[in-house]
């Protein structure tokens, strides 16, 4: 997995601890002067997934980037940019289909993610899941049961790697 920083300079320090969610965003563009760096924007994500699958690293994720629109709310649960990661997956809009390349990297991210914060895997979603966004809905494309199941496969396999791992030898 290829990741490049691409420091944004729209972020907080967060306050609480690590991260509890994911929020997946189709739609954005692969030139990096564009919204998510414009100074007059302020928006941005944690990380951005190119369709060669390259990741971009834009906010460290113990910082707080602004992905999701002010008011909105994840099951219920109000300030989602204090408590989710954002990852853009670039140019996914106008019904450009995601690249095999782009999905392998967002699994790959997707999984180291979970894994090092401990997010479950009801609370990796995509942008339409967030209560008040004004946005077509575009996700009818996106393969999230492959993708879900991919990802809790791998983490599983990460948890039980670890355990082996700390076992003491029979």
């Amino acid at each position: 997995m290829s990741i490049t920083r691409h420091p944004s300079p729209h972020f907080v320090l967060r306050n609480a601890g690590a991260p509890s969610a994911i929020i997946i965003y189709d739609g954005g563009s692969s030139d990096p002067n564009l919204e998510l760096f414009e100074p007059e924007a302020r928006l941005s994500v944690h990380y951005v997934v190119q369709r060669n699958g390259e990741i971009w690293h834009c906010v460290y994720d113990g910082d707080v980037a602004f992905h999701a629109p002010e008011g909105a709310r994840l099951f219920g649960e109000e300030g989602v940019n204090a408590f989710a990661l954002g990852i853009e997956l670039a140019e996914a809009y106008n019904d450009k289909s995601y690249t095999d390349d782009q999905i392998g990297a967002l699994i790959g991210l997707v999984t180291a993610l979970c894994y090092e914060y401990k997010i479950p895997l009801n609370r990796v979603v995509g942008q339409d899941h967030l209560e008040v966004i004004e946005k077509a809905n575009t996700w009818q494309k996106f393969p999230w049961f492959d993708f879900l199941v991919v990802v809790g496969a791998r983490v599983s396999e990460l948890q039980f790697t670890a355990e082996d791992a700390k076992a003491p030898p029979s």
